[in-house]
């Protein structure tokens, strides 16, 4: 009998490892294992980059509302610097103000002479010769009451003679071009 158990028993541990090595074969070859599937490879790649996409979409949407305050601070500059920059520049009322100007300062406007327009990208420039007579200390007060008129004016070509006495104050002529520019609407 103990033939035949041993038989038996080998027979059945012949089993199992005949068993056993069908399924490992089965399993590999039926496409199980993920480290060799390629399908599966490629939808763990088609995840990662879907999951990068939605941490930047996500990052992004945070940072919509920055970029929203930045853009209206934008728009506001842009809408203070159009009104230092008018569309249309009326010589008369320009030449009232640095008349006004000359005037509170104590120097006398001599000449203001308009020149010609000189277009630019989106802008004209608007030049106008000036000449004033005063102190050091008026002109220097003159060009500080200018530049507080609220638009843009620059002061180029600046001619300062030496000081003449009359009466004993100092007296200089100041020659120089205003420039002042207008917005251009785009064409």
């Amino acid at each position: 009998m103990a033939l035949k158990e041993s038989i038996v028993y080998q027979s059945k541990l012949k089993i199992f490892f005949i068993g056993l090595i069908a399924a490992v074969a089965i399993y590999y070859s039926s496409g199980m294992q993920p480290a060799n599937n390629p399908k599966i490879r490629q939808l763990k790649n088609d995840i990662s980059a879907a999951q990068e996409k939605l941490k930047q979409t996500i990052e992004k949407t945070n940072n919509k509302a920055k970029f929203q305050e930045e853009v209206e601070q934008v728009s506001q500059t842009v809408r203070l610097a159009l009104d230092y920059l008018p569309k249309e520049i009326e010589i008369q009322n320009l030449l009232k103000k640095v008349y006004s100007e000359a005037r509170s300062a104590g120097v006398q406007l001599s000449q203001f002479k308009p020149k010609e327009v000189i277009a630019k990208d989106f802008y004209d420039e608007v030049p106008m010769e000036i000449e004033l007579k005063g102190s050091y200390s008026q002109i220097v007060m003159f060009l500080s009451y200018v530049s507080k008129i609220p638009r843009i004016i620059n002061i180029r070509n600046v001619e300062i003679t030496d000081p003449k006495f009359f009466d004993g104050i100092p007296q200089m002529k100041f020659k120089g071009v205003l420039v002042a520019y207008r917005y251009k609407e785009s064409t």
